[in-house]
């Protein structure tokens, strides 16, 4: 099947991040905050530990940033151990837009389905205690953006 042949079944939800790699949160910070009023910003560090990065376990360690941007959320990421690819990003292409992230309701279906279409499952995350779940997919190879599908409990929507 094309990618093309049977789109019409697939639409995506609206996008709910853009995501970006950068080497200094703190600095990227300010820069959207005086450059463009961006903010408050909301800062967090996260541990994913038994990831799959390229379908091998990996652990790693991020310090993130989200900002509203009208109705969808910039989110800056600044890898601070491991190497997901995110890192990957930043060592081929340096600081800028990684992916979209689109939260939807059934994180399995969906990925089953593009993966039906031939996307490959660059990277996963199921949460241990049941919350966040995320994989990315090679959407990548036109344009440089991978795409995100995350699984939201209710209580982080």
């Amino acid at each position: 099947m094309s990618l093309a042949s049977g789109t019409k079944d697939f639409a995506l939800p609206k996008v709910h991040h853009v995501g970006t790699v950068v080497r200094d949160l703190d600095a990227s910070i300010k820069y959207y905050s005086e450059s463009f009023g961006l903010g408050p910003f909301d800062v967090s560090e996260s541990s994913r530990t038994g990831a799959l990065i390229r379908g091998k376990p990996g652990n790693y360690k991020l310090r993130q940033a989200f900002a509203e941007m009208g109705q969808t959320l910039l989110e800056l990421s600044q890898v601070v151990e491991g190497r997901p690819i995110q890192q990957e990003f930043l060592e081929k292409n340096g600081e800028g837009v990684h992916h979209l992230g689109f939260v939807v309701e059934d994180l399995d279906a969906r990925v089953a389905k593009l993966q039906g279409r031939g996307f490959r499952v660059i990277q996963k995350y199921d949460s241990p205690s049941g919350g966040l779940r995320f994989a990315f997919l090679d959407t990548n190879k036109v344009g440089g953006i991978a795409f995100e599908f995350v699984w939201l409990p209710k209580e982080m929507r």
